[in-house]
């Protein structure tokens, strides 16, 4: 029997709304939603982090734990493909790596395959995947998210900005607070000392009507240092969209400047340059929010059994880990053990 008093959701990213969207499968009826932001009205904020212009699915050196709830994200988000206003697609993705990294990638991805030489330009790069990837709209999935837990499954969703989880007990009385805040929102009302802000960039570019792209592709190029630069074509305009993401860059120490963030597109894609520049039609920065040590899902049981499950840190894997990040907060919530 569900609980009378409510499961409160604190923050309205990719991660908050998956939670709430996936109780709302279940069948939970007393669910509320608490935020600063949401994507409906918030998605132009640079703060607003579940936004930007294009994500996909990564080959990413994630440990085991990880992959298994980067792979239940995978899966799930090809049931939801079906729905066109998710934004959700499958695609043609090429992994290539350097020859000389030692990169254990595994993958059960479906009609994933190893391939050897795919670069005659580059002895650096010769080894790679080609696999079926999913990509989205990540404003418009996130936006989808919202309808459907307000207009579908009636879910109240409360904008305010908390000073602390404290507040939320006093104001809504819940059993359990299901704590999505980036930056890991603590009770007393500090942060989570661990967390910290990073910039992740992407730019929206015309290239040289010389260059022949293959329509609805991507590509990710995996540097040396575990960085990941991708190019994805949007067919419809004949835009390219051009991407870095990387753990090791994203720590709060090792910040990568706009200058050296082209310098590595203009390594990795050179083929899209116009005499020696890209032709940008729009630059994209969008705020990630991380945890030194990785993400951190887990349960606190406060005074008067109020329980508080954490589920932050995730970063520019937010959308690669949201379903099985749900599924983790699913059993705390229903007492199972999880394995984070």
């Amino acid at each position: 029997m569900m609980s009378e008093k409510p499961i409160v959701i604190v923050g309205a990213g990719v991660i908050g709304l998956t939670c709430a969207h996936h109780l709302a499968l279940k069948g939970y009826k007393n669910v509320r939603i608490v935020a600063k932001e949401y994507p409906t009205t918030d998605a132009y904020s640079k703060n607003y982090a579940s936004s930007g212009v294009f994500t996909h699915h990564k080959l990413n050196q994630l440990d085991q734990s990880l992959h298994e709830l980067s792979e239940k994200t995978y899966h799930h988000f090809k049931a939801l493909s079906k729905y066109s206003d998710t934004s959700i697609s499958f695609i043609d993705c090429m992994d290539s790596f350097p020859i000389d990294a030692n990169y254990t990638v595994s993958t059960e991805l479906d009609d994933s395959k190893f391939l050897v030489s795919i670069s005659e330009s580059s002895s650096e790069i010769n080894i790679g995947y080609n696999y079926p990837t999913w990509t989205l709209n990540p404003r418009t999935y996130v936006s989808w998210l919202e309808h459907q837990l307000k207009d579908v499954y009636k879910i109240k969703c409360d904008k305010l900005e908390l000073k602390s989880l404290k507040q939320v007990e006093e104001l809504y009385n819940p059993k359990t607070i299901v704590n999505c805040t980036g930056m890991g929102l603590q009770y007393d009302g500090s942060w989570d000392p661990t967390c910290f802000s990073t910039k992740e960039v992407s730019l929206l570019i015309k290239p040289s009507k010389l260059c022949i792209l293959e329509p609805d592709n991507v590509l990710n190029i995996h540097l040396k240092d575990n960085t990941v630069c991708y190019r994805a074509t949007r067919g419809s305009e004949n835009d390219v969209v051009i991407g870095i993401t990387s753990d090791i860059l994203s720590c709060s120490n090792n910040q990568l400047s706009a200058r050296e963030t082209i310098s590595l597109f203009n390594v990795a894609f050179p083929e899209l340059l116009i005499d020696d520049w890209f032709d940008i039609k729009r630059f994209n920065v969008k705020m990630k929010h991380l945890r030194k040590g990785g993400i951190k899902i887990g349960r606190q049981v406060k005074e008067c059994s109020l329980s508080i499950i954490d589920c932050y840190g995730f970063g520019n894997h937010d959308f690669e880990l949201s379903w099985g990040a749900s599924c983790e907060v699913m059993k705390l919530i229903s007492d199972s053990k999880s394995k984070l």
